[in-house]
């Protein structure tokens, strides 16, 4: 199994290859397009000329012989073949009467020389009338090879024309390579700092972190998501621990009574009287109430129907006068008529543990108001007391079942520290939400959100 650091490189390297590939050979057709083309012109202008001068050979009704002798003679060693004759027929020059086995040689190697360059053709004869003053002297005509011909100084530019394309082609490899080497390995590199960070998280190493920044968004997001895991689990296992403490701890008490009454009356110090045996059936209630609460945050199937949050408050409410009465805690319920479906059993558990945590928490002689409030798409019930409040620290803590911020675990403020999180519970099965807000020594709000 290759390595992504390799497969990064090698694609890379392959995208780039195929691209300057074909950008080459792009390249090399058009500029062998172009050269052909202009060849071709210039082969056009080149014949154009050679009948110009020819025919400024005529003057005073006479051909110049000299001066077409020199112009045939200087186009021969160019591979050009030319024949002039007057209006008559007569020949006034021919360069193959003039050289025959220069003229034979010349037909035989330009084919040759243009064959090495892969350009097909053939000698070719153009005939042009010369009428330099609209009065016919005479006709040209012109041997060539066809559509053009190069010579060896043509063939070397040739060479390097194509030869650059090619050049450029290997020194934009090696930097393509290069740049793909460090990208790649600016990629890879944190990944499998990642994946070493995941497997030290699966083997339970929840304080392993990427620290390191990569400039690159999407790997800035892996690495974050990464150490968000890492820091969740670290939390979630604190929390297991401190779960299993929080069991134990609960169920030794009651565990603990029962044993030594029941040990007691077995070795005769106890009389097993109806005194004692309650007392082992009050400590069995109280185990049994642990279990219950449990049970409660587990379960998630609700008998939903249409209910009154408000009216739900008032019924709470009234349930605990003799408490609020005791502590003479003003209680005051308002807001409007908020309906939604909602298991009514559930909900009621809800604001009752809200408003008996509300109660145990605030000081004599205060106050505690629930507050209803009804929008298009949710509802709202508020708890509010002016209690002893809650530290910052405990508030991300307290939803999880057996916390307490009373860590000295006084059951003269609170029970099995469960309330809250059976609060939770229920209104998250309603496809809800629960926040709190506290302030040391002015007390808590619950707002608790429920969908319509």
């Amino acid at each position: 199994m290759r390595s992504l650091y390799w497969q990064l490189t090698a694609a890379i390297a392959l995208a780039v290859l195929l691209s300057l590939a074909a950008a080459q050979a792009l390249s090399n057709l058009l500029l062998n397009r172009l050269f052909e083309t202009y060849m071709t012109q210039q082969q056009e202008v080149v014949e154009e000329s050679i009948v110009a001068n020819i025919a400024a050979q005529y003057e005073n009704g006479a051909w110049n012989v000299d001066g077409v002798y020199a112009i045939g003679m200087l186009f021969l060693y160019d591979g050009v073949i030319l024949r002039i004759e007057d209006a008559k027929g007569g020949v006034v020059w021919d360069a193959q009467n003039h050289d025959m086995s220069r003229c034979k040689a010349i037909m035989e190697e330009i084919p040759s020389r243009m064959a090495r360059l892969g350009q097909n053709g053939e000698f070719s004869r153009r005939v042009y009338r010369l009428k330099p003053h609209g009065e016919e002297i005479g006709t040209l005509t012109i041997g060539s090879f066809a559509p053009y011909s190069l010579s060896e100084s043509d063939f070397s530019f040739l060479r390097y024309l194509n030869a650059v394309p090619i050049a450029a082609f290997l020194f934009a490899l090696a930097i393509s390579a290069a740049i793909g080497l460090y990208m790649a390995r600016r990629i890879a590199k944190p990944i499998a700092k990642t994946a070493r960070i995941a497997r030290e998280i699966a083997g339970g190493g929840y304080g392993a972190r990427f620290g390191e920044k990569s400039g690159t968004k999407e790997i800035e997001e892996l690495s974050t998501a990464i150490n968000h895991l890492a820091g969740s689990l670290g939390e979630q296992e604190q929390l297991r621990r401190q779960l299993t403490a929080d069991v134990a701890h609960e169920i030794r008490t009651p565990l603990a009574a029962i044993g030594s009454h029941l040990e007691a009356m077995i070795e005769g110090v106890w009389q097993p009287t109806k005194r004692r045996l309650k007392s082992c059936h009050e400590e069995i209630l109280r185990l049994n109430a642990i279990v219950a609460d449990l049970e409660s945050i587990e379960r998630g199937r609700l008998n939903r129907t249409p209910a009154d949050l408000l009216a739900l408050a008032k019924i709470a409410g009234e349930s605990f006068g003799a408490e609020l009465a005791r502590k003479k805690i003003a209680l005051r319920v308002e807001g409007v008529s908020a309906v939604a479906p909602i298991d009514r059993d559930r909900m009621m558990g809800v604001v009752s543990n809200l408003l008996s945590n509300a109660i145990k928490y605030s000081k004599e002689e205060g106050r505690v108001t629930i507050t209803t409030a009804d929008f298009p798409e949710r509802c709202e019930l508020r708890v509010a007391d002016d209690g002893i409040g809650i530290k910052d620290e405990d508030i991300p803590f307290i939803f999880e079942r057996f916390y307490r911020a009373d860590k000295s675990r006084s059951r003269g403020t609170g029970g099995a520290g469960l309330g809250l999180a059976i609060v939770k519970s229920a209104v998250e099965a309603h496809g809800g939400g629960i926040s709190v807000t506290s302030a040391i020594g002015k007390g808590s709000v619950f707002v608790v959100t429920l969908p319509k």
